[in-house]
C-alpha cells in the first residue's frame, strides 16, 4: 500500500507539473496537443519550448536537450522530432553551428513526416530547410503543404511568407506573414520580421525600419535588416549601433557565411549578383561587420 501511495503522490506532481506548463505556455497564447501517451515526454517538449520562444544560445542549449529527452522516452514522438529540427534549423542560420545543423534539421523532419505524414509543423520545417539548400520548387511545396494540413497553425504561414520571400514575391511574403499575424495577434514581432525584409526588397526602407523595430529583438537578422534600413535612410551612426547588436547576439556572424546561407531565388536576400543584394552587403561592411 505504502507503493501504491508514493506512485499515486508521483502521477499528481507529475500532472501538476505538467498542466503548470500548459498554462504557462498558454498564456503566451501557444497550444501545444499531447500527441503522445507519454505524459513526461509531453512535459519535457512543454519545457523544450523556452528555446523556441526565447531564442538565446543558452536557452537553445537546454531546449535541445529536453526534446531530446521526450524523444528518449516516447522515440516515435512526431512533434519533437519537429521542433528539435526546429532548433537545429535556427542553430544554423543564426551562426551558432555549422551546416552539419542543417543536415540534422532535415533529418529531424523527415522523422516526424515519416511518423506523422499530417505533421504540418514538420512540413513547415522541411519547407524551410529546402530553401536553404535552394531548393526552391520542392520548399513552396512544402511550405504550401503545411499550410493545407493546417490552415489554423500560424507556424506554417510564418514559413510559407518567409519561404515566398525567398523565392522573389515579397508581396506574397507580406500577405502571409499577416495571415498569420490574424492567427497569432500574440506574437506580432514574429510576422513583423518578414514584413520588414519583404518591405526591403520593395526599397521602402522607413517601413521596413518600423516592421523591425517592432520585431524580435534577440534575432541577429533583425538587426541586420536594420542596419541595411538605416543605412539607406542615411542614418549611419543608427546603423553601426546595430551592427553591435549583430555581433553581441552572434559572435561568429560572417558575411561570407551570408552569402552561402541566402542564396536565393530572389527576395529580400536573394542573388548576391542582383545590384540590390550587392548594396545589402556593401552596407553591412559599412556599418562595420565582415
Amino acid at each position: 500500500m505504502r507503493d501504491i501511495f508514493k506512485l499515486q503522490d508521483e502521477i499528481v506532481r507529475s500532472l501538476i507539473t505538467t498542466v503548470g506548463l500548459e498554462l504557462s505556455l498558454l498564456e503566451r497564447g501557444i497550444v501545444i496537443p499531447q500527441q503522445t501517451n507519454s505524459l513526461e515526454a509531453y512535459d519535457y517538449l512543454l519545457r523544450g519550448f523556452e528555446g523556441v520562444i526565447t531564442p538565446t544560445p543558452e536557452a537553445y542549449a537546454r531546449s535541445r536537450k529536453m526534446f531530446e529527452t521526450a524523444i528518449a522516452l516516447d522515440p516515435r514522438y512526431a512533434d519533437a522530432y519537429a521542433w528539435l529540427g526546429l532548433l537545429r534549423l535556427s542553430a544554423y542560420i543564426w551562426q551558432w553551428d555549422g551546416k552539419h545543423a542543417l543536415d540534422e534539421a532535415e533529418e529531424f523532419a523527415q522523422k516526424a513526416v515519416s511518423l506523422d505524414n499530417y505533421n504540418s509543423s514538420a512540413y513547415a520545417v522541411l519547407g524551410w530547410v529546402a530553401m536553404f539548400r535552394h531548393r526552391f520548387d520542392e520548399s513552396v511545396a512544402d511550405g504550401e503543404h503545411a499550410v493545407t494540413l493546417n490552415p489554423n497553425n500560424a507556424f506554417a504561414y510564418l514559413a510559407l511568407s518567409e519561404i515566398s520571400g525567398g523565392a522573389g514575391k515579397p508581396e506574397a511574403q507580406v500577405a502571409y506573414a499577416k495571415k498569420a499575424l490574424r492567427l497569432d495577434p500574440r506574437h506580432p514581432e514574429l510576422y513583423f520580421f518578414e514584413i520588414g525584409w519583404a518591405y526591403i526588397a520593395m526599397e521602402r526602407y522607413r517601413e521596413s525600419a518600423d516592421a523591425f523595430n517592432a520585431a524580435p529583438p534577440n534575432n541577429p537578422y533583425t538587426h541586420v535588416g536594420l542596419i541595411y534600413a538605416y543605412m539607406e535612410l542615411g542614418r549611419d551612426r543608427d546603423a553601426r549601433t546595430e551592427a553591435a547588436q549583430v555581433l553581441r547576439l552572434s559572435p561568429k556572424f560572417s558575411l561570407k557565411i551570408v552569402k552561402e546561407t541566402f542564396r536565393r531565388t530572389g527576395g529580400s536576400r536573394g542573388d548576391w549578383d542582383d545590384p540590390v543584394r550587392r548594396h545589402l552587403l556593401d552596407d553591412l561592411r559599412k556599418a562595420g561587420l565582415k
